[in-house]
Parts: structure tokens; sequence; C-alpha cells
């Protein structure tokens, strides 16, 4: 059974950026019946997030217009980044913007590049950052040692984050601030999308595991605005991840 929804938990995705090396708009390659979009949606709102913002910034309208998120039970909106040369941190501080003067628990920020996280990887996440009574505000899955995506704040960092002077960079957060790492079983918080061949790569694993069913009970798409073109064979992590 799927958790309640919680509207003081958030999740940030961000996919501002010009997806040069793949030379396709990663919101919209296609994972099963769904875009990376529409995947990382249905996966964060399975997982009880009642809060979605997504970043533009490079093909915004396009990405716009293939999308409709309404009608399923999460609170969502986008973000603008029109910056879209600019460092992953400047996209999350978009996002967190987009949630001023909104009650929040703890956020969760995740580059679009990581289609295969899965609702478990989000829970493990919110569990760890329940029962946890430390002073960390971080908490980032691990898999084989290896730390990857999604991230989950504590809503302390809002305004840690925001006030991050121009230079620093998400190495510079996690230097400064309490990480707690919270093990998963998933290696797909590690795998990330750059290129058409990561593309063929994670899609094949993303048909292998069978992960077609796994953001929710059923197999229909969230509504989209439009059809979006499946690319057929047609930024990463945040910088010093």
């Amino acid at each position: 059974m799927a958790p309640s929804t919680d509207s003081s938990l958030a999740l940030i995705i961000l996919s501002a950026g010009r997806s040069t090396r793949m030379g396709e708009s990663k919101a919209l390659m296609r994972f099963g019946n769904w875009t990376t979009l529409e995947l990382l949606v249905r996966t964060g709102a399975a997982a009880g997030i009642g809060r979605i913002v997504t970043v533009i910034g490079h093909r915004a309208e396009e990405i716009r217009a293939a999308h409709s998120f309404t009608g399923i039970g999460v609170n969502y909106s986008w973000a603008m980044n029109r910056a879209q040369e600019s460092e992953q941190i400047e996209s999350l501080k978009a996002g967190l913007q987009a949630l001023e003067g909104e009650f929040l628990d703890a956020f969760f920020f995740l580059p679009v590049d990581y289609p295969l996280v899965t609702r478990a990887d989000f829970t493990a996440l919110i569990g760890a950052h329940r029962k946890h009574p430390g002073p960390e505000n971080l908490f980032i899955p691990v898999f084989g040692e290896h730390r990857g995506h999604p991230v989950l704040c504590r809503a302390a960092m809002r305004e840690t984050i925001l006030a991050l002077p121009a230079g620093k960079t998400a190495r510079d957060l996690l230097a400064e601030e309490g990480v707690v790492p919270v093990e998963v079983q998933n290696p797909g918080i590690l795998e990330d999308m750059d290129t058409r061949d990561d593309y063929r790569r994670l899609r094949d694993l993303f048909r292998q595991r069978g992960a077609v069913g796994e953001p929710g009970a059923s197999r229909n798409r969230i509504p989209s605005a439009g059809t979006t073109p499946s690319p057929g064979d047609s930024q990463s992590r945040l910088r010093g991840m």
C-alpha cells in the first residue's frame, strides 16, 4: 500500500540544462509508458511526497507543453532557471524559491538524469530522516559505499542553500553540513544518463527489472498535455558529488 500523501515533503526535480551530450531533452526521453519526467513525478508521488516542483530552462516550453500533472494527488508546479549554463545549485535555489512561504519538514532534490530511482529509495530516506535524532540535515542514499540520488534535506537547509554565495557548489554544502548515509538496495541511485548510450543502457535496465509498474499500482500515464514523440535511440550529478 502506498503511503499517504504528506504536503510537508517536497521534491525538486532539476531539469534546466541543455543536455548537450545527449542531443535530446532528458526530461522527454521515454522509459516504458512515461517520459523521464513523468516517471520521476509518479515515483515521488507514490512515495507520499505531496509537493513537487520541476525546474526547467532549456526547451522549457516544449517540456511544459508535453506534460500536465493535474489529477495525480500532489501539488505540482514549474520553476524557471533562465541561466541555463549555471551550476545545478542555481536550479536548486530556483526550486526552493518556488516553495517560499510553504511549510516543509524536508525536501528532496533530484536531477532528471536519474530515471532508475525507486519509491523505496525515497521512503528509505524519509524513514531515516524521521528516526535520526542527530543534528545532521542531509541524508544521502548509498549503494556499495557510493553516494547517489535523490538527496533529502531537512527544512533547516532551505535558508542555508538560498544564502550560498555565487561560486559555491554542492561540494561546499556537503563539506560544511553533516551527512547521514542511508544504505539502499537499488544500484539505480548511481545511474545517471549523459549520452545516448547511457540512455539505451538505462532503458534496458529499466525493462529488465520490470520497473514499468513500480511508480504505482496502475500503468496508466499521468495525463499529458500533448503527445511526446519517442526519441528512439535518438546536467548529471551536482558538481562534486
